[in-house]
């Protein structure tokens, strides 16, 4: 760690990681939010958690049920449940067991039970069996490159793996968590990392599992996921307890997350953020807050001076240039056109902006458009967000400093 040794840390204060239960003390703000989960979690309940991409929802999440598993009244799992492409409730459930029976393993008087063992025992058989047909559950890594739901062999009835679930609440009730056990979903992101008919089919499957008893469910998701099931999906929509919008942390608690972090990671007595206070609120505007878009740039910028021994501080002076050679090595290596430069340019003074709008902003065709910003994307000089129907593209924020010489308004 010879980077962060350099400026009297023992590792990197603006990694993008999220919140787990060994970094607690370093969640800042959102008290609000965290009292209605935290009262809504004393009994059954399904709750929506939304935001942007990078404003910090996972950690939210995260900080939700750690803090109950350290209270002892809620268990909840070691990590939360990624959803992929392809999947069903079956899968879902099947992982899900997989994970319990994994965390119950580290109980001596658990694992003595002989439910305990039954079920441990099923769901090897259930592995070995996924392990066979070329599939695997996520304790051991799954990634799927095909759109098709998984077709899952068929190993034990929903409703035994069902029973094995209510079990496995039991056994948990009987270690001492009286509350329900939290199990977060992941990756409920609409048409990005899962396509819109795919997260429908997967939201209507999963539906009467989530009424199991002994269990409650964070639902984490983009802007917009409530609405979409409340359109598409109002058998669930019907049954969900309450959506808790995750917004961007004011630029005071980004400061405030960062000093935290320096405090638990410094190796010395008095030591400085190593970014100043300045690029940290540039980065902070040009990325509308999102902490993880400000994080990633941070980290760049550290990494890249790496080499200056002369530089024991990033300042704007520093910064802005820096910032400038990533924008640069994007577009050379994506080799962008003097068309597809110009859409870039009007995203940085317009985004977020619908492709319709700036079509006719630039008065090109849509397709001709859409094709550039799919470009962009692809690049990293670009990205997009759904809102309800709609799809709002923006410039990333190095992109947006690079090209207005660091006036962000």
């Amino acid at each position: 760690m010879a980077l962060f040794d350099r400026f009297g840390l023992k590792d990197n204060p603006y990694s993008v990681n999220p919140i787990t239960y060994d970094t607690l003390k370093l969640f800042v703000g959102r008290k609000n939010e965290i009292k209605k989960c935290n009262l809504a979690l004393d009994y059954k309940s399904i709750i929506i958690i939304e935001g942007g991409r990078g404003v910090g929802t996972t950690s939210f999440g995260n900080y939700v049920r750690f803090n109950k598993l350290k209270q002892k009244s809620n268990f909840t799992l070691p990590r939360e449940i990624s959803v992929e492409r392809g999947w069903n409730g079956e899968f879902l459930l099947v992982n899900t067991l997989s994970w319990l029976v994994s965390s119950l393993e580290n109980n001596k008087k658990t694992a003595k039970k002989p439910k305990f063992h039954e079920i441990k025992k099923a769901t090897h058989g259930i592995q070995e069996i996924y392990r066979q047909a070329g599939l695997q559950l996520m304790t051991f890594g799954a990634h799927y490159g095909k759109e098709a739901v998984v077709a899952t062999p068929p190993v034990y009835s929903i409703a035994t793996l069902i029973q094995y679930f209510e079990d496995c609440s039991k056994l948990i009730k009987e270690t001492g968590y009286n509350k329900p056990t939290i199990i977060q979903i992941n990756n409920l992101d609409i048409d990005t990392t899962i396509s819109t008919e795919q997260i429908r089919f997967f939201l209507n499957d999963i539906r009467d599992l989530l009424q199991i008893p002994g269990y409650s469910w964070l639902l984490i998701g983009d802007t917009g996921l409530s609405s979409f099931m409340r359109l598409n999906v109002d058998r669930l929509a019907d049954i969900v307890t309450f959506e808790t919008p995750i917004r961007p942390l004011t630029v005071k608690e980004v400061h405030e997350a960062i000093n935290k972090r320096i405090e638990s990671l410094k190796t010395k007595e008095h030591t400085e953020p190593p970014i100043s206070d300045e690029v940290i609120n540039m980065l902070y505007n040009a990325s509308h807050g999102r902490i993880r878009k400000i994080f990633r740039t941070a980290t760049n910028l550290l990494h890249m001076v790496e080499a200056d021994p002369l530089i024991n501080r990033v300042n704007m002076e520093t910064a802005i240039p820096l910032i400038k050679r990533i924008t640069e090595d994007k577009m050379d290596k994506a080799k962008i056109t003097p068309a597809t430069h110009k859409i870039l340019e009007k995203l940085v003074t317009h985004g977020p902006i619908t492709p319709t709008e700036l079509s006719k902003k630039i008065k090109t065709q849509r397709q001709a458009v859409s094709r550039a910003l799919i470009a962009l994307q692809r690049a990293d000089l670009a990205y997009l967000e759904r809102k309800g129907k709609e799809h709002f593209w923006d410039a990333e924020p190095e992109v947006k400093i690079a090209l207005s010489e660091g006036e962000i308004k």
